[in-house]
Parts: C-alpha cells; sequence; structure tokens
C-alpha cells in the first residue's frame, strides 16, 4: 500500500508523457504483491530532471523518494542553487534520492553518498549510473561512524534500509545480521581529498557516532541536516 500511493504521488512530478511508465510500474507491483508473479523485473521511471530504477518488488526506497520529492522535507531556504553548496557528503543515501534531486537543479553540484546495506547499494549504483552522473555523485559502500573498521549491519528482505546493530532504534521485521565497512566522514574525506559544503544525516539512530567522527568537516561545512529517531 505504501508503495502504491507513494507511485501515484509521482504522477505530478512526471511529464505526461512519462505517465505510461509510471502506470506499468504500478500494475507490475501490483501483479506481484497480490499474484505472486513477475510482469518484469524492474522499470526506469521517468521524473522531470532525472531517473529512479525501480524493481517490481517494491524495495527500491519509494517512499523516501516520496518525502524528498512530494512531501519536499528538504526544501530548505539554504539549500536553494544560489547559496554556496557544491558538495555533499550523504551519510545514510538509501538510493541516493536526496543526491539525485539536488544534482538535478544544479549542475555544479556533487555529491558522495554512503550506505552500507549491499542491496539498497547496488540500487544506489544503478540509480546513479541511469542518469549518466557518475563523474558527479560517488557511491560509498560503507557505515558511517565514529572511527573506521567494520561494523554488523542488520537487514531485512522486506525494506531498503539497513540499522547498524548498536543503534538503539531496531525497527525492521525479521532482521539477519552482516558485516560492513565502516567510515568516519573525516577519515574519508582526508583519503579522498574532498571537503563537504553540505552534511545530510540519516542514519537510524546512530547520528552521535556519526558526528563524533565528522567533527573537522562539521568545522569545514556550510550546512548540515541531522535527521533525529531519539532523544
Amino acid at each position: 500500500m505504501q508503495t502504491s500511493l507513494a507511485a501515484l504521488g509521482f504522477f505530478p512530478k512526471t511529464r505526461f508523457r512519462h505517465w505510461p511508465g509510471l502506470a506499468i510500474y504500478l500494475m507490475g507491483w501490483a501483479a506481484f504483491k497480490l499474484g505472486g508473479f513477475r510482469l518484469f523485473r524492474e522499470r526506469t521511471l521517468r521524473f522531470k530532471d532525472f531517473v529512479v530504477v525501480a524493481d517490481v518488488e517494491g524495495r527500491s526506497g519509494l517512499a523516501f523518494l516520496h518525502e524528498i520529492l512530494v512531501k519536499r522535507i528538504y526544501d530548505l531556504a539554504p539549500l536553494r542553487p544560489d547559496k554556496p553548496v557544491q558538495v555533499i557528503f550523504d551519510a545514510g543515501a538509501i538510493c541516493g534520492f536526496f543526491a539525485l534531486t539536488r544534482c538535478a537543479k544544479d549542475p555544479r553540484l556533487k555529491a558522495h553518498c554512503f550506505e552500507p546495506q549491499p542491496d539498497t547499494f547496488a540500487r544506489l549504483q544503478k540509480n546513479i549510473a541511469a542518469n549518466g552522473w557518475n563523474d558527479r555523485i560517488t557511491a560509498v559502500p560503507a557505515a558511517v561512524a565514529a572511527s573506521s573498521g567494520e561494523c554488523v549491519l542488520r537487514v531485512s528482505a522486506e525494506s531498503s534500509m539497513g540499522v547498524v546493530a548498536s543503534s538503539s532504534v531496531q525497527c525492521l521485521e525479521s532482521p539477519t545480521a552482516v558485516k560492513v565497512r565502516m567510515l568516519s566522514l573525516d577519515d574519508y574525506a582526508a583519503q579522498a581529498r574532498v571537503r563537504p559544503d553540505l552534511l545530510k544525516i540519516d542514519v537510524e539512530g546512530v547520528q552521535v557516532e556519526v558526528l563524533k567522527g565528522a567533527g573537522c568537516r562539521l568545522a569545514a561545512a556550510h550546512y548540515v541536516i541531522l535527521e533525529c529517531h531519539s532523544e
């Protein structure tokens, strides 16, 4: 239901000639959910300024795209194109929707997207490639934390999210554990020799750990967007 409502909200954000593509995706998704058979494995959904590769099983994070594109939760004055934001670090990027929408609005912008969930990271890479933005958006397969190393990530077949095992926020149904790479933003920035103007952090309960590993980036950045999931 959440996926279908999200997809319906996308029609006003899509050019009329691309409406059939959205409708076909909805039919394919419904056939899989209600009948258990695939009309196709995935479809490329075309919006006004970018495209998204969505799988028929509904695990492409479209609910998060709906929040960004339809609800416009990041439509904040400091993020307008006339402000000095040229490089974004996106910790907890999911399928890269924040970076896609920002890069579509500003051709000068570059983004570094950190996503540890293996399947979701693969979708992030597909979205970047489908838009031809491999030179603008860098996908980093890692969880962001206070230091670099490895950590345990909880994942679920029912969700595009991954949640670090040490987080106080555990919102996944029937999760399994996988070991993933872990990076601090300061370490990554030093290795990549890049300085972010904006940090966007949405990491399901480990925000403090991310901030601990981003002291130098916080001092240099113009803006920080921090989503909170607990006290």
